[in-house]
Order: structure tokens, then sequence, then C-alpha cells
């Protein structure tokens, strides 16, 4: 499900000053506004329900995927992913 560009509705959330200043840090790196992740995060989760796929960042999360050394040795974005946010164990 795709958003439409045009009218909009407000919403309030109350978060967490912690998620509050992780969202405006992924905001500053994305370029994108705070409304605009919640609106691709929104997005993801809608398209996981309809796929019954799951994400790859929650395999990650979850540490239920298996990478090997050459993977993390990728020069690629997955490369540098592993490299940052999944320390081998």
């Amino acid at each position: 499900m795709k958003a439409t560009k045009g009218a909009k509705s407000k919403l309030t959330l109350s978060v967490r000053p912690k998620y509050v200043a992780m969202l405006r840090r992924a905001s500053a790196r994305s370029g994108k506004s705070i409304t605009e992740l919640v609106e691709d995060a929104a997005q993801q989760m809608e398209a996981e329900e309809t796929t019954g796929k799951r994400l790859w960042a929650d395999e990650v999360r979850n540490h239920n995927a298996s990478f090997t050394d050459a993977d993390y040795k990728r020069t690629d974005l997955l490369g540098a992913l592993l490299r940052k946010h999944l320390p081998k164990r």
C-alpha cells in the first residue's frame, strides 16, 4: 500500500526519549523526516504482513541468520552492515 501525496492526518505519539533520539539520528543519516521514516516502517510492516515474509532486519535482530566469514569480508553494503551491526560471535 503506497502512501498518496496530499491529505495527511496528524498523529501524536508518546515515545521514550531514547527512541526519540534514535529517530532523530536515523532521520539525519537518511535525509528523511521522522514522518517519512514512520511511513516507511508502516509500509514495510504492511508488506511483511501481506506477503508473510520476514524482513532481513528481523532475522539479524533475532540473530537467527547465519553469516560466513566471506559475508563479513564483502565490500558491498551487506558486508558493511554486518561488520557494523552484527559482530562475529
